[in-house]
């Protein structure tokens, strides 16, 4: 009889990570002014979580958004956001996991947390009816050119303020 070794080589490919959460979106709406007895608070913090999987237990993902864009507004009296507005609206969004450090390299599942925190003082200029939505696009990266995207969608609603009178009693 003879024998001989035979040699397989299995070669793996990159599979891309997928998306596992649902649809993503949030809600902050602005709180109304109590001047002049105090300070505004801020309203509650907008949060979810970005759930994903990747079959490629070896992969070291990571997460990151694009900065957000402005997808619509609806503002009274023909009201256009100035470029500060914009940004402080776009610079209240954050990843609180953007390493992904909970990746299971067993299970082949991690997410991260998002939230949306805005100052009362950066949407206070908003009136009653009046909305601004804001889109982020969240990548989640394999390491290894495989990606996955998630959008979250916040919409900012405005209240009414009452005026107040700056000046002192008049006599």
């Amino acid at each position: 009889t003879a024998t001989q070794d035979v040699v397989i080589t299995i070669n793996g490919t990159n599979d891309k990570p997928v998306i596992t959460s649902a649809a993503q979106s949030g809600t902050v709406t602005e709180t109304a002014d109590v001047l002049p007895s105090g300070p505004d608070t801020d309203p509650a913090n907008a949060t979810g979580t970005i759930s994903f999987s990747d079959v490629d237990l070896s992969d070291n993902p990571s997460a990151a958004h694009d900065g957000g864009t402005v997808s619509d507004s609806t503002l009274a009296n023909s009201y256009s956001l100035t470029g500060d507005q914009v940004t402080a609206l776009k610079d209240a969004f954050s990843l609180d996991n953007p390493a992904l450090d909970n990746f299971s390299q067993t299970t082949g599942t991690g997410s991260t947390g998002w939230t949306y925190d805005v100052a009362n003082a950066d949407i206070d200029f908003l009136g009653a009816g009046d909305s601004v939505e804001l889109t982020y696009v969240v990548t989640v990266s394999d390491g290894n050119g495989g990606t996955a995207t998630q959008d979250v969608v916040i919409t900012i609603n405005g209240t009414n303020d009452k005026p107040v009178i700056t000046s002192a009693a008049q006599s």
